[in-house]
């Protein structure tokens, strides 16, 4: 993701690297079996009778309303505190790297690298304060108004970046004959699945849309792997 690609640039050595995995190993089991996995089971613990704030018209479960009724009314007030902590922390970490990925894109990458080439460093700064300051209010607004698409964006941009970047990702770690065409066809036609079969299915079918995508993405490497390699065998 754009937000965690600078922490790569953190990076000193070996060392750090397998430290990293181990760590972001963990994280990664940590927030999938922990963090999401609560949310899937607040069908469980919540229902229009016992949490009538959490439910629409005809039983229809509020998405945005769910945790917050699970955290004052099922789990104790003690660890509701800890949970709030991390959410905020993750948040605020989240942020300001989104934040600064923007900042940058829209000052290095489209001011100076196509407006004005010749624009000074305290240019350049300055505009990415104000960009900056830009982003950070737009999502202050965006978290005052909640408007509903926001769940449905989230949603198709989780899908739609690991369609283009699982299959050449796994594919790169345990197959060294997958070569940069196999690799740049699998996120086109992983992203190109998502995104039609998102269009066509609606919103409702995002889940569905994103797991073809990842199958396509996770696909097409081996027509680039083992078809060239049969051709070998077969000459």
């Amino acid at each position: 993701m754009p937000q965690l690609l600078q922490k790569f640039y953190a990076v000193r050595d070996k060392k750090a690297v397998r430290v990293g995995m181990i760590a972001s190993t963990v994280f990664a089991l940590i927030v999938t079996g922990i963090a999401y996995f609560t949310g899937a089971l607040t069908r469980v613990f919540l229902s229009p009778a016992s949490a009538p704030g959490a439910f629409g018209e005809g039983g229809a479960p509020i998405f945005d309303a769910l945790i917050p009724e699970l955290l004052t009314t099922v789990i104790p007030s003690a660890l509701t505190v800890i949970i709030l902590l991390l959410i905020l922390s993750a948040s605020m970490s989240t942020l300001a790297s989104l934040v600064l990925i923007a900042s940058s894109s829209i000052t290095k990458d489209l001011y100076h690298g196509f407006i004005n080439r010749k624009a000074s460093d305290s240019a350049l700064t300055g505009l990415g304060r104000l960009s900056s300051g830009c982003f950070i209010i737009l999502s202050m607004i965006l978290a005052w108004l909640k408007p509903a698409v926001i769940v449905t964006i989230l949603s198709i941009s989780w899908g739609a970046i690991a369609s283009v970047f699982l299959g050449p990702f796994i594919w790169g770690l345990f197959c060294r004959k997958l070569e940069k065409p196999g690799a740049i066809t699998a996120s086109i036609l992983g992203l190109g699945t998502c995104m039609v079969l998102f269009f066509l299915w609606g919103p409702a079918k995002v889940p569905q849309a994103a797991s073809v995508g990842m199958i396509v993405s996770l696909t097409v490497p081996v027509f680039f792997v083992l078809i060239p390699n049969a051709e070998t065998i077969r000459r």
